[in-house]
């Protein structure tokens, strides 16, 4: 028999090994082995054959009675680390904000088991928060026959207390439960909640704080629309048309209504603009293009910082006053082909105020190109001899008893200068025309039948009257003038003066009505 552990020969009846000191285990059944017969050796196999069996079957036991062990301690620890999460479920099955605030609490100070109790918390609250908003999406429908702003917001503060309870503290339609302390002052809940609560809203997760804030705008949303068919169907005032597209554009995409508010919008838009067009209308017809300005200006800024709305409103606008500019372009055509170039201007000036941005300034500075001059008016005139008299507010009759307005009134001696008149007319010009006639008050001055006169450009003779005489009756003169810097122009009589007290009778007159430079229209 032999050592075990180092081979040393071991004598019988050792307990121990002489040379190592191992202890001689189970000598006994050692030597019975060694004696065995071969029977016995049978034997010994079939009991070796049963310890492997019953080494086999241990290990699976053991195995079992551990992973049962750590099941029953990570489900202890998974129950433990669900108990806020439950809790928060409970607190919002009750609809009542104290058990919500008591859940919150606990987290806070550290009351549950895992230290991450919180973050499974506020995943909670933002699941719930959400499903609230989606409820409140699905659900809340505003059916009552009368559409009162009023009304719609009460309904709303009913269905949310209905439907959540105390969980949404509504102020202005606010969804606050994360602002605890503001909320049980506002609904006394200190003193049943034992006071007041010590949670900073800066902990609340932004992910709970959107979600709230999602809520809060899909509130103001339904208020929005409804708000907006309150004012569309009671639209006896056309600014009630203004005030349902400010409330529909603001409804949110995710609001189920949406698209609903998207078509009332238009419809809203389009009433709106068709009562802004009829008061254009009306305004243009009787020619107060100012007012009807002013209501366009007004409508585009009623809606320029409406995103949804101001592209329309400008495309709108543009197209108004293009259309209310092009007509006054129109008339100011016609009256320029006609030759009237004050009233052709007139209108091109109408049509730049309605439209500032329709390129019509070349237009009017063309047209004044062709502006008449009048040679009556003093402000044009270069010089004149003391002896022109020019009346532009008087009326003089001619011998025929036809008036005339806006004259020049001459008179001459044969003894004296021609009176002379001069304008500076700097080449602009293409003719001159007006009225040749003898006063009637003066007619009998005018015996000899020689009163005429003459036209002289940058020194040159251009241009000479007809004579005319007592008798004479009015005549249209005209003669160009193209190219001419300066004009003179000079009277010559051949009636002769007595120097005294009745030598103002001696004098040929003659006077000149309208007379007027112009350049030619082209045809």
């Amino acid at each position: 028999m032999f050592c075990e552990r180092c081979g040393n020969a071991l004598q019988e009846g050792e307990k121990f090994c002489r040379i190592c000191g191992t202890p001689v285990t189970n000598v006994s059944l050692i030597q019975n082995i060694g004696k065995a017969s071969v029977k016995h050796n049978s034997v010994a196999q079939n009991l070796k054959g049963k310890k492997i069996l019953k080494k086999k079957v241990l290990i699976p036991l053991i195995l079992v009675a551990v992973v049962v062990i750590v099941a029953t301690v990570l489900g202890i620890n998974k129950y433990m680390a669900d108990k806020p999460i439950r809790d928060m479920e409970k607190a919002f099955e009750s609809k009542d904000v104290i058990q919500v605030i008591a859940v919150i609490e606990k987290c806070e100070n550290g009351d549950y088991y895992k230290c991450n109790s919180s973050e499974k918390v506020r995943e909670t609250l933002w699941k719930n928060i959400n499903s609230a908003t989606n409820t409140f999406n699905n659900e809340f429908i505003y059916d009552e026959q009368t559409l009162d702003e009023n009304d719609i917001f009460e309904s709303v503060i009913r269905f949310i207390e209905n439907r959540f309870g105390t969980l949404y503290y509504i102020d202005g339609v606010k969804s606050e439960i994360w602002n605890i302390e503001e909320y049980m002052k506002s609904a006394d809940l200190s003193r049943s909640y034992g006071g007041e609560s010590n949670i900073d809203n800066s902990e609340i997760s932004t992910d709970v704080l959107g979600a709230l804030n999602d809520l809060d705008r899909m509130i103001d949303s339904k208020i929005a629309y409804y708000c907006g068919l309150s004012y569309l169907n009671n639209s006896d005032d056309s600014r009630n048309y203004c005030k349902a597209i400010e409330k529909f554009s603001t409804v949110i995409e995710d609001d189920l209504k949406y698209n609903d508010a998207v078509e009332k919008g238009n419809e809203a838009f389009e009433m709106y603009f068709k009562g802004t067009i009829e008061a254009v209308d009306e305004y243009m017809k009787n020619g107060d293009y100012s007012a009807a300005t002013s209501l366009l200006d007004t409508t585009f800024n009623e809606f320029s910082n409406s995103d949804e709305y101001s592209e329309a409103i400008t495309t709108k606008s543009i197209e108004i006053r293009k259309k209310y500019a092009d007509e006054y372009v129109q008339k100011a055509d016609e009256n320029f082909k006609s030759g009237d170039v004050n009233a052709a201007i007139g209108n091109i000036e109408a049509a730049i105020a309605i439209n500032s941005d329709g390129g019509y300034e070349s237009k009017l500075n063309e047209y004044k190109l062709y502006l008449p001059l009048a040679l009556y008016d003093m402000d044009n005139v270069l010089s004149r001899s003391s002896d022109y008299r020019i009346q532009p507010e008087s009326t003089i009759a001619a011998v025929n008893n036809d008036e005339y307005n806006n004259c020049l009134l001459y008179r001459h001696y044969k003894e004296c200068s021609p009176s002379t008149i001069s304008y500076y007319l700097e080449g602009k010009y293409d003719t001159v025309s007006g009225k040749y006639f003898s006063p009637k008050e003066n007619a009998s001055m005018n015996r000899t039948g020689n009163a005429y006169f003459e036209v002289y450009g940058d020194g040159k003779l251009i241009y000479t009257s007809p004579k005319i005489s007592a008798e004479s009756l009015p005549i249209d003169i005209e003669f160009s003038v193209n190219g001419v810097q300066k004009m003179e122009i000079k009277f010559i009589g051949s009636g002769s003066s007595v120097w005294g007290v009745d030598a103002q009778w001696y004098g040929d007159y003659a006077a000149l009505s309208n007379l007027t430079a112009r350049k030619n229209i082209p045809q």
